[in-house]
């Protein structure tokens, strides 16, 4: 009998250590996608918040370049102001000071009335401020609500000389999803402009 005869051993894998290794790469391709998914709503809410940003931009240069008029109640004001209606991309674009490079301001952008929006925050900055409205518009698959409301205060109360300062305030919240209405706990983001 020859003693250098090889005793034949098998190779390959076990069943369980095919079954440690499958979850093993589960779990990392599971850690993988979760934070993709999670990167892609982040960059969205960004992308929203950026939206909400113009928007509001736009509705306060279109406000601050408006007429203003003196009446009984309200000094200063721009007369006629209405947001109400619809914006070309080249004012969006004039707003964002040219450096707009965004294809959802590709196209106008029109502001409709609305019936909902976010409520004014209780930091009124010492001023009163009285509602203007409630307005809308939808940019790509967004629905932003608009509240706007405006205020007006001597620039120092020691000098009764001079020139009443007028203020508008927009707070912008935005839809999480597609035609849900505007929710009261969802984000939202609020601009002042004085003239």
């Amino acid at each position: 009998m020859d003693n250098s005869q090889k005793i034949n051993q098998p190779t390959g894998l076990t069943l369980v250590e095919l079954m440690v290794a499958t979850a093993v790469a589960t779990i990392i391709v599971l850690a993988a996608v979760s934070c993709l998914y999670y990167s892609a709503l982040s960059a969205r809410e960004a992308d929203r918040n950026g939206t909400a940003g113009r928007l509001a931009q736009l509705l306060l240069e279109n406000w601050r370049d408006a007429p203003r008029v003196s009446t009984a109640t309200v000094p200063y004001w721009p007369a006629g102001f209405d947001p109400v209606g619809t914006y070309n991309a080249a004012a969006v674009d004039a707003v964002a000071d040219g450096s707009l490079d965004d294809s959802q301001w590709s196209y106008p952008v029109t502001i409709l009335a609305g019936v909902e929006g976010p409520a004014l925050p209780a930091d009124a900055g010492g001023l009163i401020w009285t509602p203007l409205g409630l307005y809308k518009t939808r940019i790509t698959d967004a629905t932003y609500y608009i509240t706007l409301a405006y205020a007006t205060a001597l620039a120092s109360a020691a000098d009764q000389g001079q020139v009443p300062v007028c203020g508008l305030q927009a707070v912008i919240g935005w839809s999480r999803g597609r035609n849900i209405g505007y929710q009261p706990d969802g984000k939202h983001m609020r601009a002042i402009s004085y003239e």
